[in-house]
C-alpha cells in the first residue's frame, strides 16, 4: 500500500497496482468455497411497473425503501423493503374518488413525480432526496422516511429551493447531499448549499461532472468528470486535486463513511482509493476475472457488490471484501442493473422479466440476504401476537343472538372454535385481552373462556384498548364505562370531534392529565390482571408516546398496580407503532403503519421507536420491548401494494382473509429482521387479528382463504429456510421464555 502526498491543483496521478496477495497478471476470482452465504429472499411480485431501466437508484437507511429513477427522470419508483412496488391512486381523508379529489389529499402510491426531474442525490443522514429540476432552476425535496415528517412530505415533493447560479449557467445531473448540505456542479464552479438554498462555499472547477459524492469525515468531495477523470475537492479550503487522469475511469462507487472510493477503469481494472487527512490517500488496483457492468457499496459492512459478466459466460453478483470474493450469486436471467445494498445486508439486481400484453418490457427485482457464518449470533425468537378486543365500537353489544344478530356470544363461540386450531399450529401465541372484552364477558357470563385460553397454553396479557376520550358529552351515561354511547344519542360526538374530549363527566381525563390517566387506565389493567390465571405476562397497546399528552411507560406500564401486590410490567410489544405527529385520532387510516421500524434496530430486543425520553434505559431495562410486525397479518400484502395503512384495506365489515401473499410479506419482513441481529437476544413476531372475529378453518366456504393451512405452510417454510430444519437462525420462542433468555445473557 503506497501513501502519496497531496498533489497540487490540476496535478495527475495514474493509479498503480501495489503489492498484494495476487501475483502480477493473476486475476481475482470467486473462491471455490465462498466464506459467506447468499440466502434467497422470496419475491412477492414479478415486475416493477412502468420502469424501462434504472438510470439511478438509492436506498434510504431510515426506511429501507429503494428508489429507482427511470429514463423519463421525472418519475421515481419506490419499492418497499419487501421488494413490492406499491401502486394505485388514492384520495386520503376524503370520500371522493381519486379522479375527483377536491376535499382530500391526492396520493399516487409507489411513484414520486417531479416535473422536469433530472439528477438526484439522497441525504441519508436527514432522509431527504434532493432532485434537480430542469437546468437547475429548482431543487425539490422528498422525504424518504416517516420519522419526524408529516404525511404530506413522505415520498412526495413537499418543499424546494432555488440554487444561486450565474446567468445562463446550467447545472449538471451530478449532486451530493449529506447532513443538510447539498453540492451541485455546473458551468465553471461547484457550489455547496444548505437545505434552504443559501450558499456556503464556492469552488472554481471547470470540468463537467458526471458523478459527485461526499467522502470521509473531512468535508471533502470526490467527483468523476465526463471525460473520465477523478478529482478530490475541498470546497472549504477552495482546493481541488486530480486523483485519476482523464479518460481512465468509467464508473465510481463511494463509501462515504470509510473515506473510500472504488474506481472502475476503462481498462477493466478495479482500483480502491482511500482518502486520509490532509489530502493523503492510498491506491490499490485489482484485476478481476470478468467484466464489471455495475458496482455498489454496502454502507453497513463496506463490502463491494459487483455485477459481473464472467469469463466463462453468464452473469453473476460478486461480493468483494478485503480483496476477496466472499460470495458469488449466479444469475439465471438477463441482468439490467445492480441495486444498492444500502444498510440492509442484502444483494439485489434488476432483471429482464419478459413483456406485458402490450409488448412493453417488464423488469423485476431479485434479492439475497448475505450471511457471514463466522458471526455467531443468537437465533431470532419468533412468536405470534393476537388479541381479544370486542366490543370495538361505542355502540352497546347484545349478549345473545336472540337480542341482536351482532352479539357477543357469537364472538366467544368463534373464539372457542379457534382455540384448539391455534394451539395446534406449533407456534407460541401471546393473547392480549382488553378490559372491554373482559367486562362484556362477565356481563354475559362467558368469562370462563379466559381459563380455557390459559389451559390451551397461550401466554395471556393485558391490552390497553380505549383512550379516555368520551363520545357522550353529558353526565347521564351510567356505569363504569362512560365512553360507551349509542351513536343515535343526542349527546353523541364522533371520537375525533372537537367536543368529544370535553364532557362534564367528573371521571373524564383531559389531555395531559397524567394522574387521571394513570387512575383511569391502571384500574382497568388491574382488573384484567386479576382475571388472568397467574396474572398478565405482558402489557401492550397504548397509542404512540405522548399522544394526547400522556406518558404510557414510565408513568404507566412501569407503575401499574398488579394483582399479586407488585408493581409494573417487564414485557411489552407494539411500541414500534409510529404515526405522524399531526394525527391524533385512531380513526385516521394513516395512524397505523406497516413499516414503522427503524431498520437499524429490527432484530434487537431493545426497540426505541420514536420515544425520545427513554435514552436512560439500556437494552436490559426494567421493561423489555419486543419488536415485530405491528400490523395484523390479514390483508398485509394488500397494504404493501397500496403503501397505505390497515384502515384502508380492512374494517369491521370486511371479512378477514389471510392469503399466501400475506404470509410471504411476513417472511420478507423476517428476512430483514434477521440481517439486524446482534449479540443480544432478539425477537420478531407477527400479529393475527382478534381471534374471535373469523375462522382459522373456514371449512366449505370457497370464497374464504384457509388461514390454518396458510400459517402451517408459512411455518414449514420458515423452519426449512431459516429455522430448525435449516441453519437455526429462527427459533419459536414466546415472550416469557425470551425474557428468561435475556436475563440469562446479561
Amino acid at each position: 500500500m503506497t501513501s502519496l502526498p497531496l498533489l497540487p491543483a490540476l496535478g495527475a496521478l495514474v493509479l498503480s497496482c501495489s503489492g498484494g496477495e495476487e501475483e502480477p497478471g493473476v486475476c481475482l476470482a470467486p473462491e471455490a468455497e465462498p466464506s459467506w452465504q447468499a440466502v434467497p429472499i422470496p419475491g412477492l411480485r414479478e415486475s416493477v411497473s412502468g420502469l424501462a431501466t434504472a438510470r439511478a437508484s438509492w436506498r434510504s437507511s431510515g426506511s429501507d425503501n429503494l428508489y429507482l429513477q427511470d429514463e423519463v427522470r421525472s418519475q421515481i419508483r419506490v419499492l418497499r423493503p419487501t421488494w413490492i412496488q406499491p401502486e394505485g391512486d388514492y384520495c386520503l381523508a376524503s370520500n371522493s374518488p381519486p379522479e375527483d379529489c377536491t376535499d382530500g389529499a391526492f396520493f399516487s402510491a409507489g411513484l414520486v413525480e417531479i416535473p422536469d426531474g433530472r439528477g438526484a442525490c439522497l441525504d441519508d443522514e436527514t432522509g431527504m432526496l434532493q432532485v434537480i429540476q430542469g437546468d437547475g432552476y429548482r431543487v425539490s425535496t422528498v422525504s424518504t422516511t416517516r420519522r419526524d415528517t408529516t404525511w404530506a412530505s413522505y415520498n412526495r415533493p413537499f418543499s424546494g429551493w432555488t440554487p444561486q447560479r450565474d446567468e445562463g449557467e446550467t447545472l449538471s445531473d451530478a449532486c451530493a447531499a449529506r447532513g443538510g448540505r447539498v453540492a451541485l456542479a455546473g458551468g465553471s464552479q461547484l457550489v455547496v448549499y444548505d437545505t434552504e438554498g443559501a450558499v456556503e462555499h464556492r469552488l472554481a472547477f471547470r470540468q463537467p461532472v458526471d458523478q459527485l459524492s461526499w467522502i470521509g469525515l473531512g468535508g471533502q468531495l470526490i467527483a468523476r468528470t465526463s471525460n473520465g477523470g477523478v478529482w478530490a475537492l475541498d470546497p472549504t479550503a477552495g482546493r481541488s486535486w486530480q486523483l485519476a487522469p482523464l479518460d481512465s475511469v468509467q464508473e465510481m462507487a463511494v463509501d462515504d463513511a470509510r473515506g473510500r472510493a472504488w474506481l472502475l477503469g476503462n481498462d477493466g481494472v478495479l482500483s480502491r482509493l482511500e482518502l486520509g487527512p490532509d489530502g493523503l490517500y492510498s491506491a490499490r488496483s485489482i484485476e478481476l476475472c470478468g467484466e464489471v457492468r455495475d458496482l455498489a457499496v454496502d454502507l453497513e459492512s463496506g463490502a463491494l457488490h459487483l455485477l459481473m459478466d464472467e469469463d466463462g459466460g453468464g452473469s453473476a453478483i460478486w461480493v468483494l471484501d478485503e480483496d476477496r470474493v466472499r460470495v458469488r450469486i449466479e444469475l439465471q436471467e438477463e441482468a439490467i442493473a445492480l441495486l444498492p445494498p444500502g444498510r440492509t445486508g442484502q444483494a439485489a439486481v434488476l432483471v429482464q422479466a419478459g413483456a406485458d400484453a402490450q409488448g412493453q418490457a417488464l423488469q423485476a427485482t431479485r434479492a439475497w440476504w448475505i450471511h457471514d457464518p463466522a458471526l455467531d449470533l443468537p437465533a431470532l425468537s419468533m412468536f405470534v401476537v393476537t388479541t381479544l378486543e370486542q366490543p370495538f365500537t361505542n355502540a352497546e353489544m347484545a349478549c345473545t343472538r336472540a337480542e341482536n344478530p351482532v352479539n357477543f356470544s357469537d364472538y366467544v363461540e368463534q373464539l372457542r372454535e379457534n382455540i384448539p386450531i391455534a394451539a395446534g399450529l406449533g407456534m407460541p401465541i401471546a393473547v392480549g385481552i382488553t378490559w372491554e372484552f373482559l367486562t362484556k364477558a362477565r356481563e354475559c357470563g362467558l368469562d370462563g373462556v379466559i381459563d380455557e385460553l390459559d389451559a390451551a397454553g397461550f401466554e395471556l396479557g393485558t391490552m390497553i384498548h380505549a383512550m379516555p376520550c368520551y363520545s357522550c358529552t353529558d353526565q347521564a351515561v351510567p356505569g363504569e364505562s362512560p365512553e360507551t354511547c349509542n351513536e343515535l344519542d343526542e349527546h353523541y360526538q364522533a371520537a375525533d370531534g372537537e367536543e368529544a374530549c370535553w364532557p362534564s363527566n367528573p371521571d373524564y381525563c383531559s389531555p395531559g392529565d397524567q394522574p387521571c390517566w394513570l387512575s383511569w387506565v391502571g384500574a382497568k389493567a388491574l382488573d384484567v390482571d386479576e382475571a388472568i390465571p397467574g396474572g398478565s405476562r405482558f402489557i401492550f397497546g397504548a397509542d404512540r408516546h405522548r399522544l394526547d399528552g400522556f406518558e404510557y411507560i414510565s408513568e404507566g406500564y412501569r407503575t401499574f398496580a398488579r394483582a399479586d401486590g407488585g408493581q409494573g410490567y417487564d414485557i411489552t410489544f407494539f411500541q414500534g407503532t409510529w404515526i405522524y405527529p399531526e394525527i391524533t385520532s385512531s380513526e385516521d387510516p394513516r395512524g397505523k403503519d406497516s413499516a414503522p421500524q427503524d431498520p437499524a434496530l429490527l432484530g434487537t430486543t431493545w426497540f426505541l421507536a420514536d420515544v425520545d425520553s427513554w435514552e436512560q434505559d439500556s437494552a436490559f431495562s426494567d421493561l423489555l420491548y419486543m419488536p415485530g410486525s405491528t400490523v395484523a397479518l390479514s390483508r398485509l400484502y394488500d397494504m404493501e401494494l397500496s403503501d397505505l395503512s390497515q384502515g384502508h384495506v380492512t374494517d369491521e365489515f370486511t371479512p378477514i382473509v389471510i392469503s399466501t401473499e400475506d404470509a410471504a410479506t411476513v417472511e420478507a419482513w423476517l428476512a430483514r429482521a434477521l440481517t439486524r441481529r446482534d449479540e443480544r437476544p432478539g425477537s420478531f413476531y407477527f400479529h393475527l387479528a382478534d381471534l374471535s372475529g373469523y375462522k382459522l378453518r373456514p371449512g366449505s366456504d370457497p370464497d374464504r382463504a384457509e388461514p390454518e393451512q396458510v400459517l402451517l405452510e408459512m411455518k414449514a417454510r420458515i423452519d426449512e429456510r431459516w429455522g430448525a430444519q435449516g441453519p437455526g437462525w429462527v427459533e419459536w420462542r414466546g415472550p416469557v421464555e425470551l425474557r428468561e433468555q435475556v436475563e440469562a445473557s446479561r
